[in-house]
């Protein structure tokens, strides 16, 4: 069974994008990084809103 949070975080999600989206649209910078590689301060530093590019599963696919 799936936690009830997990609907509160996919929501969260939605209502994210669309923030972002706004803005960027109103000039602000974004920047897709990957979390693991990157420091979240480089895009602080150059007053932009850093996404996170990463998947929500560590585990890697087998076809």
């Amino acid at each position: 069974m799936r936690p009830s949070i997990m609907e509160e975080v996919e929501g969260l999600r939605g209502i994210n994008s669309v923030k972002i989206k706004e803005a960027h649209e109103a000039g602000k910078k974004v920047v897709g990084m990957y979390c693991t590689f990157s420091p979240q301060e480089i895009a602080l530093a150059a007053d932009a809103i850093s996404v996170t590019l990463c998947g929500t599963a560590q585990a890697q696919k087998r076809s």
